[in-house]
């Protein structure tokens, strides 16, 4: 009986072990269903609405954008406007938490349709950062997209271009190149060369992109999209290829000496990777990045243990190991990424809003490899044809519809893009050809490729017909396309026998049913040196003046250019800001040299130009019609000034120290240069001014101002003192240093009023803590 007994219960132990065994089998299934489940799950809106009523704190960016982010992917994966509904009540309380709507100010007094932040200095300052706008103006031009694309979803029109309009005001805040008096760190852009970039770490200036691509792609502005374009080229300048698994790697701050050695970490990298997506969206990254980026993910920061590194190149450990799956937008160059975020996702029972945005990607993912056309093609750029010297294919871009082709059974057909380029569409078959005469030697033969409706690859086939009267077919090139544009198929060579006397060259599918589409084939024989077109513009550098240097009367400026086709011209041009409009110079003269290595000269009158920093830029053409700009040069134009009275400040060179200034509590100090200027140093306070006993009537103030330790702008505050015992500030002149040498601050106005019985002209800091430097006060009664 016992014996029966342990029978019965071994039996009934088997069968709920294998239970088990099904029920976590059948969790570890990944379908749409359990996927959008799983979202819903960890979904907590009531832990979401709370942060509806947050200000001044940062989480809007760090937090609910990413939310609001997850509602679009989510919308993108299954077509369910609860999604689209849930961004909307996000989307309209992050507007009317602007800045602009809430009438506060940041620190420079300045009301913007931004979101200003506290956080960082315990509430007692405000700024607007770049990264934090960047990640909250993204979500928003990204639902325009989606609204714009599709035409059911009409009724959603007047949200999206709100929101579009929203996010463009957000970004344009931080263009204060039409007014400098504003500028500061997260909106003085930095212009080398076809980059451009904040002083920043890398993943805030490419959150700054994410939402300029993201506005390109819902207006159509190629203003933001040129901008990205150079912030992707400044992103570029710092990947380095981790040789052993092929990967990309890049450093957190790299322009900055206390972080240049300080490898991105994971959760940085969250911000970077949707800007690499839509930047290879755009063009402007390739497979061979893409596959690069991928491997980072799979092949360095998924360990062989299965945990999570803290940095790309391997090392540490993640603190929120989920944050891996966003790395998902590469899932299409490394399927495994799916699995691995899954399995670290599934088992939450509750997840931080980066967190969320992982298992909407994973909802995402699953979609783009579940639907024929995951998503739209970007857009096809303007075709511009380059005719390959030496081609012998005949009509190998289509322009000329079949001519040259043999097309039996009229099995393929030529088809238009938008932009009008031409292209071959085919099926599987050996109807369409070319045939050739060619000469026993060595080719090479290129082409594009773009994925149709067919899940084989594309073919082309290459067939000789032999004076014995046989054929072979000794080459059939395949290609499967990594994403939904045109692509290059890797360069192919065609080794031509001495019996062929005809060769054919097939463009097909490589079986099954659907199509593919073809471009730009050609075939160049290999002793053909094929000159590459030149597209490149001439290098060209600014020698002189140098960097900071002081200008008046006349000024020549020399730049050094170079080009293999040889520089036809070099304009010079002028501007009080890089962002600023470019007034033109003039053309400069070859004065040195060849046009493929030489100097040019410009003699630059700045007599009648008001004193103050400028920019200088050369822009060189070459022969060829290409173009580049050098880098800009700051000087500062500083002529004679020649007033209707006398300066009067006292001593306001400082030559004389304190002599007619007052610095009450010792606050300010005179300083000494090398070459022995002296010159003033204060930080932010009312102790050192100077008291003056002016007439009623009109005066311009001029002054020097140069950087010191201080984050905020030097000052200079005007105080009346009126005949019925009181005093007002009527101004309080500021000026951001752009550089590091002395600069001009531009020439103000000041009105005494009959009232006014004395003025007193203060030099501070503009708030906070640090210091700044003046020098060459001048005030001068206008005649």
């Amino acid at each position: 009986m016992k014996q029966k007994n342990f029978f019965y219960i071994f039996l009934t132990l088997i069968f709920l072990f294998s239970m088990s065994f099904v029920q976590l089998a059948q969790a570890a299934t990944i379908d749409a269903k359990s996927l959008q489940n799983l979202f819903n799950r960890l979904d907590n809106t009531n832990k979401w609405d709370w942060y509806k009523t947050r200000v001044d704190d940062s989480l809007i960016a760090w937090d609910e954008s990413h939310i609001m982010r997850s509602y679009l992917l989510m919308y993108e994966a299954t077509k369910d406007k609860q999604y689209l509904n849930k961004f909307i009540e996000h989307a309209d309380s992050v507007l009317a938490r602007r800045d602009s709507v809430r009438g506060v100010t940041d620190y420079r007094g300045l009301s913007l349709p931004a979101w200003r932040s506290g956080y960082y200095t315990d509430y007692k300052t405000y700024y607007i950062y770049a990264v934090q706008t960047g990640l909250t103006a993204a979500p928003l031009a990204q639902f325009a997209t989606i609204v714009k694309k599709d035409q059911s979803l009409s009724t959603y029109s007047a949200k999206a271009n709100k929101y579009l309009q929203a996010a463009k005001d957000a970004i344009d805040a931080h263009d204060m190149s039409a007014k400098p008096q504003y500028l500061e760190v997260n909106s003085r852009w930095i212009v080398e060369g076809n980059t451009i970039h904040l002083a920043r770490p890398i993943n805030m200036n490419l959150a700054q992109g994410s939402a300029m691509l993201s506005i390109y792609e819902a207006s159509g502005d190629k203003a933001y999209l040129n901008k990205a374009t150079k912030i992707a080229n400044y992103f570029k300048k710092y990947l380095r290829v981790n040789t052993s698994s092929n990967a990309y790697v890049w450093n957190y701050f790299p322009d900055d000496s206390r972080f240049s050695s300080i490898i991105e970490d994971l959760n940085h990298s969250v911000l970077d990777n949707e800007f690499i997506y839509l930047a290879y969206r755009n063009g402007i990254f390739n497979n061979a990045d893409m596959q690069k980026f991928a491997n980072t993910a799979s092949k360095v920061l998924i360990k062989k243990d299965g945990s999570i590194a803290n940095y790309l190149d391997g090392t540490g450990t993640a603190s929120m190991p989920g944050a891996i799956s966003h790395w998902l937008w590469f899932e299409p160059w490394a399927p495994s990424l799916l699995d691995v975020s899954y399995k670290l996702l599934a088992a939450k029972s509750s997840v931080h809003p980066v967190e969320l945005q992982g298992v909407a990607l994973l909802n995402y993912a699953f979609a783009r490899n579940n639907t024929s056309n995951p998503e739209p093609d970007p857009s096809d750029p303007t075709p511009e044809p380059v005719p390959v010297p030496g081609n012998l294919i005949t009509n190998g871009d289509f322009n000329a519809g079949m001519t040259g082709w043999v097309n039996n059974r009229s099995s393929a057909v030529i088809n238009s893009e938008a932009n009008g380029n031409k292209y071959l569409t085919n099926t599987y078959n050996f109807d369409f050809f070319q045939v050739l005469n060619l000469k026993p030697g060595t080719y090479t033969l290129n082409a594009k490729a773009k994925k149709g409706t067919a899940a084989q690859s594309a073919r082309i086939v290459i067939q000789f017909f032999h004076s014995n009267g046989s054929n072979t077919v000794p080459y059939a090139f395949t290609y499967s396309n990594k994403g939904s544009g045109w692509e290059a198929m890797p360069e192919m060579t065609v080794k031509v026998p001495d019996t062929a006397i005809t060769t054919r060259v097939y463009l097909s599918v490589n079986g099954g049913s659907g199509n593919c589409h073809f471009d730009d084939i050609s075939l160049v024989a290999e002793n053909n040196t094929t000159p590459v077109p030149d597209k490149q513009g001439p290098d060209v550098v600014i020698s002189a003046p140098v960097e900071g240097s002081e200008l008046k009367d006349t000024a020549t400026i020399n730049i050094a250019t170079s080009d293999e086709s040889g520089v036809s011209r070099v304009v010079i041009a002028y501007a009080t800001g890089v962002q600023d409009t470019w007034t033109t110079i003039g053309e400069a003269t070859l004065s040195e040299g060849t046009k493929t290595n030489g100097t040019w000269k410009l003699t630059w009158d700045v007599a009648n130009i008001k004193n103050g920093t400028y920019y200088i830029h050369a822009t060189a053409e070459d022969s060829m019609g290409n173009t580049s700009t050098s880098k800009p040069v700051t000087c500062l134009i500083n002529n004679p000034v020649t007033n209707t009275g006398d300066n009067l400040i006292t001593n306001g060179d400082f030559n004389a120290g304190m002599t007619g200034w007052v610095n009450n509590r010792s606050s300010a100090v005179i300083n000494s240069e090398a070459n022995g200027n002296k010159y003033l140093t204060n930080t932010y306070n009312f102790d050192f001014f100077q008291v003056l006993n002016l007439k009623p009537g009109t005066y311009t103030l001029n002054a020097k101002a140069k950087k010191g330790t201080a984050a905020q702008s030097a000052r200079i505050v005007i105080q009346f003192f009126h005949s019925n015992g009181s005093n007002t500030v009527p101004y309080a002149f500021t000026y951001s240093n752009k550089g590091s040498g002395w600069e001009a601050m531009p020439e103000m106005t000041v009105k005494v009023p009959d009232t006014a019985i004395t003025t007193r002209v203060y030099l501070s800091v503009n708030g906070g803590s640090g210091n700044c430097h003046f020098d060459d006060i001048s005030l001068v009664a206008k005649g």
